[in-house]
């Protein structure tokens, strides 16, 4: 699973979100399929207050599934990143990449969103693929612009593909 997964770190508003819609348009417009992950560190809710299935996980649910003809919601609790990782195998085994954005896996490629004077050469470790920044030139990473996500996706492509072989 780890190998079709490339993570997006960047500080707050930073601009992963907006990376992340531009690197899902290009990709699908290359006709790949992409799945996403958005991890927070903080608490969230997919249910209005109410609703069955937010009875269901108040009345002690661990894992509800909200399903309906075309689409699915899985609002579970977890216990550990193991869990997570066998969770996603299963939801995106069909997808040829999954963008991971904030904090994931370790081990797996980064593309980090920085800005000059945001991040020192000494916290950019092994698993950074790629920087993506206007004005942050001194690395011995590429680094690319956000005008730039046709050539950053062909670099992704490259490690994806030798993840996979």
């Amino acid at each position: 699973m780890k190998s079709k997964i490339i993570q997006i770190l960047g500080a707050k508003n930073s601009g992963k979100t907006t990376l992340i819609e531009k690197l899902v348009r290009e990709l699908s417009s290359r006709n790949y399929k992409v799945g996403t992950v958005k991890h927070t560190s903080h608490d969230h809710d997919f249910d209005r207050p109410g609703t069955d299935s937010d009875k269901h996980v108040r009345a002690g649910s661990e894992a509800t599934v909200i399903l309906s003809p075309g689409k699915f919601i899985l609002h579970a609790d977890r216990e550990n990143l193991h869990d997570s990782e066998m969770l996603l195998s299963e939801i995106m085994k069909d997808k040829d990449i999954i963008l991971w954005e904030g904090q994931g896996i370790s081990g797996i490629p980064i593309v980090r969103l920085i800005n000059t004077g945001e991040l020192s050469l000494s916290d950019i470790d092994n698993n950074t693929l790629a920087i993506v920044s206007d004005d942050y030139k001194d690395s011995n990473i590429p680094v690319y612009s956000t005008a730039n996500i046709s050539s950053l996706i062909d670099l992704i492509l490259k490690q994806v593909i030798r993840f996979n072989h």
